[in-house]
């Protein structure tokens, strides 16, 4: 006798700046993951956090987005919903997707925090250092990655075993841990190579094979927000560096600048979009830009026309270092 069709699945997510496209909220693609993992048959409807709908206020008054609408029943708290598709969804007809292995659901547990640290700071003083916590946390992820699971291990072989190659984190294929962590980390690499400049380091040799391979699988590229949408919801959430007050430019700082190649041509340039002082110091026909970062001092464009590149060269004084280097 065959099982009887699950009543009506229905997701309500965050909706995008336009209303109507998802927006960027993490708990909602993750659950929005699973239940496409699953294989059921569900809807997706956006909601307007500015005018929710009557029926929205009806359904779930008050409360926080996602929820879901499973027949007549509505379901709230990303992790109790997600409990409630893993029991209610199960084989044989929909697949298990919780993780074989306990350590792969605290894998990454913490980068997410580490990374709001970093992107709220705007104390110039404390960015190393939460670079730093950042960098370890991602790194602690990618060790986990590279490390073979016990399924991996060939307990008969006398040779030293090599590095995990597995795609996630619990094997080949997407669990509930993944759904988790990869929206997270989709909104770590778009806000910090937006607001810092800074990438996933490519000697993590794991988390690249991980991201990679995530990127080819549907369940998440497909229910990923546009990049745009991220970076508008962390506009006000990231805060530029600062300069101290110590680091005013003076007087001399602005003839060092004026000695730049082609000074009296260089041109305005707005460094990983952080919002510069109307106060800027003014040189000549361009402007001499300060960078809200702890190594880099100064930094200003020389445009195409100029350089005859297509895109024009950007410079740099740095701290440490001295003197002037060309950015790649």
């Amino acid at each position: 006798m065959a099982e009887p069709e699950p009543p009506p699945v229905e997701l309500f997510v965050k909706a995008g700046s336009d209303g109507a496209k998802i927006g960027n909220c993490p708990f909602s693609q993750r659950l929005f993951m699973v239940l496409w993992l699953k294989g059921v048959t569900f809807n997706v409807t956006t909601v307007d956090t500015r005018r929710r709908t009557e029926m929205v206020q009806r359904l779930c008054p008050g409360g926080q987005l996602p929820f879901l609408l499973y027949g007549d029943e509505v379901i709230t708290d990303t992790n109790k919903i997600e409990e409630f598709l893993e029991a209610t969804l199960g084989p044989p007809r929909y697949p298990k997707l919780a993780a074989r292995n306990p350590e792969s659901n605290t894998a990454g547990l913490d980068v997410f925090a580490k990374f709001s640290a970093y992107i709220k700071n705007s104390n110039p003083a404390l960015n190393t250092g939460l670079e730093k916590g950042l960098l370890k946390a991602l790194g602690a992820l990618d060790t986990y990655l590279q490390t073979p699971l016990p399924d991996e291990v060939d307990e008969t072989s006398a040779e030293a075993e090599g590095p995990s190659r597995r795609l996630f984190l619990d094997g080949n294929e997407l669990t509930l841990p993944d759904c988790n962590l990869l929206p997270k980390l989709h909104v770590l690499q778009v806000v910090c190579r937006k607001y810092r400049g800074f990438s996933v380091p490519a000697e993590l040799h794991g988390l690249q094979r991980y991201l990679a391979a995530a990127a080819t699988r549907e369940e998440f590229a497909s229910t990923c927000p546009d990049p745009a949408e991220i970076e508008l919801a962390y506009e006000l959430v990231a805060k530029a560096l600062k300069c101290p007050a110590s680091s005013t430019p003076s007087t001399e700082e602005s003839h060092w600048v004026l000695e730049a190649p082609r000074p009296e041509q260089a041109c305005f340039y707005r460094p990983f979009a952080t919002k510069i002082s109307t106060s800027a110091p003014k040189f000549q026909k361009g402007v001499g830009i300060f960078v809200p970062s702890v190594e880099i001092e100064a930094i200003w464009c020389l445009p195409g026309e100029v350089t005859g590149s297509k895109f024009g060269v950007l410079w740099k004084r740095s701290r440490s270092a001295g003197g002037l280097s060309q950015l790649p």
